[in-house]
């Protein structure tokens, strides 16, 4: 009996030694939890940050997407006005081919020779100039024409694209400047200079040149198609030496009284003083070169002949060249040279912060 009497004593006190150590466990899992928990306070503050970040993440992405998104419509935008200079050097080419021509006339004396009126030396000396003139009036005319109509409305396309960007959701750019359609007419306009004045110009200056260095040609001279072309560089070196053409196509004189337009000649002067767009002609006026040479080449004979026959041949270069049918304008268009310079005047004129700054 006072063995069971003891087991059930310490029976009795294991049980409540284990329920109080189980007691103080719990008590200590429970401290042991509140040092993990965060205060309220920090909790909150805790909360905060992550929904902070998360909407951080979230506007970088969305702005990423936006980003994205302008550069397919800039890409697509400039495509697109890169078609509307191609349309538009197209329905300006028939007035070009047209003024030269008239400036340039050889039917008035070919006419004479066919009628046997007039002298007919000084007629056919007449044509051996007239004749040359044309062949490099037209070179510097198509490169000069192109290159000018690209950068003008790669300026403005610029612009429309900057301007594009507020579209109401966001504050105007402080760069884009408002181009109204009848701006825009004006400032295209200006184009018309080189096609009534900058050509005659050109012409004359290309007569005067010509005219003397064609006095040592005589009729009778045997002349190849290499001769006709090295005539052609010689001619070509001494203008390029000579002249600037750049007064051909937007001088001083031309000036508007719409602040707008005024504000987009003196933008387009600044490009056309860059060594970028200096740089361009040269390669521009290479190419219609090396393509009226090719003609040269193409239509006169192979054998040496005299010059009086050769006239015949150079005469049609302008109508021939200049014509639907010719790639002439199209090749001049292509090159590298000149859309590298379209995508800069563009990039230049549609980036914020920018649009003033061709490079």
């Amino acid at each position: 009996t006072g063995n069971v009497y003891v087991t059930d004593n310490i029976t009795s006190a294991s049980q409540r030694h284990t329920s109080i150590t189980q007691h103080r466990l719990s008590q200590h899992v429970s401290a042991a939890e509140g040092l993990l928990q965060p205060p309220p306070q920090e909790a909150a503050v805790a909360y905060g940050v992550k929904k902070y970040a998360e909407w951080r993440m979230a506007e970088a992405e969305e702005r990423a997407m936006t980003e994205q998104l302008n550069r397919f419509r800039k890409q697509q935008h400039f495509e697109s006005n890169q078609k509307t200079c191609a349309m538009t050097v197209k329905s300006i080419i028939p007035s070009i081919r047209e003024e030269l021509l008239a400036l340039m006339d050889t039917d008035l004396l070919t006419g004479k020779l066919k009628a046997h009126q007039g002298d007919k030396v000084a007629i056919w000396n007449e044509l051996k100039v007239l004749a040359i003139c044309r062949s490099v009036t037209l070179a510097y005319a198509s490169a000069l024409l192109v290159l000018f109509l690209r950068i003008q409305l790669n300026i403005v396309g610029g612009y429309l694209f900057l301007g594009s960007l507020s579209n109401g959701a966001a504050p105007p750019s402080p760069d884009a400047m408002s181009i109204s359609a009848e701006a825009q007419r004006k400032y295209l306009e200006t184009a018309r200079y080189f096609v009534k004045e900058g050509l005659a110009r050109l012409c004359q200056t290309v007569r005067v040149k010509v005219s003397h260095v064609m006095q040592s040609y005589q009729l009778t001279a045997g002349v190849t198609s290499d001769h006709i072309v090295q005539l052609l560089s010689n001619l070509r070196h001494e203008l390029d030496a000579e002249c600037r053409f750049v007064d051909l196509l937007l001088p001083a004189s031309v000036k508007s009284d719409d602040p707008t337009v005024a504000h987009l000649l003196e933008e387009t002067r600044d490009v056309l003083d860059s060594e970028y767009f200096t740089a361009c002609l040269t390669s521009c006026v290479d190419k219609s070169f090396q393509m009226v040479n090719n003609d040269v080449i193409r239509n006169l004979p192979n054998q040496e002949c005299p010059l009086a026959k050769a006239i015949p041949h150079l005469i049609p270069q302008i109508q021939v060249l200049l014509s639907n049918r010719s790639d002439f304008i199209d090749a001049l268009m292509e090159m590298q040279p000149l859309q590298e310079l379209s995508r800069s005047v563009y990039e230049s004129f549609s980036a914020p912060a920018a649009a003033a700054q061709p490079h």
